[in-house]
């Protein structure tokens, strides 16, 4: 793996948060269980990150992985 960094899998990830968040906030009331089910969806995003084809599609792909950790939760 020459020329990849370590934080790879967390590119542009960060910066859907808040996306995550929101949408995650109209499914749940609970604004603790939000936090920790968009760090729950980060986590796996970052763990599966390789399985991602097409990168223009990360906001769709990691909006599916926010809601399967919300309906694992559930």
């Amino acid at each position: 793996m020459e020329g990849k960094s370590a934080s790879e899998p967390w590119s542009g990830l960060a910066e859907m948060r808040p996306v995550v968040g929101r949408f995650l906030a109209r499914r749940c009331r609970d604004e603790s269980e939000v936090e920790d089910l968009v760090q729950e969806a980060l986590l796996r995003a970052s763990r599966y990150r390789r399985s991602l084809a097409d990168p223009a599609r990360l906001r769709p792909w990691l909006l599916r992985i926010a809601l399967n950790v919300l309906r694992d939760h559930v």
